[in-house]
């Protein structure tokens, strides 16, 4: 387990550095045609890649150290570290791990716990919206999805497209939202 969060700590650096010596050899190339709006927007571009990026490594590396297992209660998840001295968790706690890896990466951005509720069961993701493009975008114990909804109550339908409702929680597990169908 300790190789594992030294791990993590240099996932959350690595996209960082990795892009940013990508964005000083494109300033190289252009020095002499960059104005001020191409930076801003050259720096926006990299701030959503870098996102996604570090959220593809970050699920790799906690899909490969964590077993799903769907016999627990599917209430409220664990807290990370829990499920990562268990070896095991449910949707639930792979969001939790998920949301607090991301929060740490990106203190600002609008995270939350997205809980889809339907008649045989649910589903529990973390969900994220890109700074730049306001895209939301979620990770769970199946994959990373991209979306381009620009709401929750339409990644809730691309989570599962038979849902009664949802609820949204923050990073300190407070309601942020609910809607039903």
């Amino acid at each position: 387990m300790k190789r594992f969060l030294t791990k993590l700590k240099y996932y959350m650096a690595f996209p960082v550095i990795r892009l940013y010596r990508g964005m000083v050899y494109q300033f190289r190339e252009f020095r002499g045609q960059l104005d001020c709006f191409y930076l801003s927007e050259l720096n926006s571009m990299y701030t959503d890649r870098a996102t996604t990026e570090y959220m593809l490594l970050c699920m790799k590396d906690v899909n490969a150290h964590i077993i799903y297992d769907d016999t627990e209660t599917p209430d409220m998840p664990k807290i990370p570290e829990m499920t990562l001295f268990d070896g095991q968790g449910n949707c639930n706690d792979y969001s939790m791990i998920f949301l607090t890896l991301l929060k740490r990466y990106r203190p600002r951005i609008e995270a939350c716990l997205l809980s889809v509720k339907y008649l045989d069961g649910g589903h529990c993701v973390c969900a994220f919206k890109l700074p730049h493009s306001g895209m939301w975008c979620f990770v769970s114990n199946t994959g990373f999805y991209e979306t381009s909804y620009k709401d929750l109550y339409s990644v809730a339908f691309k989570v599962n497209f038979c849902w009664d409702f949802y609820v949204a929680y923050d990073d300190k597990l407070k309601i942020k939202e609910i809607k039903f169908k």
